[in-house]
């Protein structure tokens, strides 16, 4: 999840960068953009999945009240909570992360646009509330699990993920200033992060099985986690851009591109009744390869017939019920 974070907030910096601070109007567009982004597929298989847990009377899949599950899921909280963080569409606790930087955005950019220390100060400011909601939440013990542990307030948090994407922040704006960067044949800033990152990969596969959250490894895991892997990622990302090799051109070509468009489908249907019950269970017979293929070309024909047209539609409801007509044109005109 944290080159899906760091890339997030590189994206998010650089289409957004100039428009900072927002005016109102120009954060409702923000707002409304990535709710119509975001809302309609998430909640379409949200509430399909909660319906069919309880038809089903899968009474095994809910670790609190299903009301407060759905609440929780629908309301993008559900990762304050670690007896229902994993619930539903279990990857979507990474969508309560993403509205928390949402909010935070405009003022993180403008920050970081002034100084690249803000990187360090925002970060240790952010780590700071996290443990104090730890402490609190042990204080008044609201339950469900609400930030029970440094484990979920750092790696399933905005408090403990927001260095992520500050590293795709400072990216963005030290592209922008360094316009006439020189494009290089060489690619040492994508080869060696990646070393770096699958070094990574293989340290978590060895010892985080092995109860790594109650040893003295906890604390190395975390500072490669939080601190060295959004890094190698951020670098990762800079040498696709700079750098001419044939993963950069790989991820260019058009077959990569619709991928590209349709992974937020693919995402939400990876993991989950979709991908479990009717795709693996019923037409790839637990085939890794083909169940890989099926769910690319469902997440393509959903993204293209569903998220894409409820994407215009909310868009424009959102924009007609809360930006008045003359200012979406002004704002369309900067």
């Amino acid at each position: 999840m944290t080159i899906f974070f760091v890339l997030s907030g590189f994206v998010i910096a650089h289409r957004y960068m100039d428009s900072v601070p927002f005016s109102a109007t120009s954060f409702k567009k923000f707002l409304i953009d990535r709710i119509a982004r975001i809302c309609p597929l998430y909640y379409i298989i949200t509430i399909g999945t909660f319906t069919y847990l309880i038809f089903f009377k899968e009474s095994t899949a809910f670790n609190a009240p299903p009301i407060f599950i759905l609440f929780t899921n629908l309301t993008f909280t559900k990762s304050f909570f670690s007896d229902v963080v994993s619930s539903l569409v279990a990857q979507g606790w990474t969508l309560t992360v993403e509205w928390c930087f949402y909010v935070c955005a405009p003022l993180m950019i403008l920050l970081v646009k002034r100084s690249y220390k803000y990187v360090f100060f925002i970060s240790i400011f952010l780590l700071l509330i996290g443990f104090l909601l730890i402490k609190y939440a042990q204080y008044a013990d609201l339950g469900h699990g609400f930030f029970s542990n440094n484990k979920l307030m750092l790696l399933q948090t905005f408090f403990g993920r927001s260095f992520d994407f500050l590293c795709g922040i400072s990216l963005a704006i030290f592209l922008r200033r360094s316009s006439n960067y020189k494009s290089s044949s060489i690619p040492w800033y994508t080869c060696i992060s990646w070393i770096i990152i699958l070094s990574f990969v293989f340290f978590v596969t060895i010892f985080v099985p092995k109860q790594y959250i109650s040893s003295s490894i906890w604390n190395i895991y975390f500072s490669l986690h939080g601190i060295l892997l959004p890094i190698c990622v951020m670098f990762f990302l800079y040498g696709l851009i700079i750098e001419k090799t044939i993963f950069s051109q790989f991820l260019s070509s058009k077959i990569m591109v619709l991928l590209g468009s349709s992974s937020y489908a693919f995402y939400l249907l990876h993991l989950g009744v979709v991908s479990n019950f009717f795709i693996k269970m019923k037409i790839t017979q637990n085939n890794f390869i083909l169940h890989l293929i099926v769910i690319n070309i469902v997440a393509i024909v959903v993204y293209k017939y569903v998220e894409k047209p409820l994407y215009n539609k909310v868009k424009k409801i959102g924009e007609k019920l809360f930006i008045r007509p003359q200012k979406i044109v002004a704002y369309a005109n900067e």
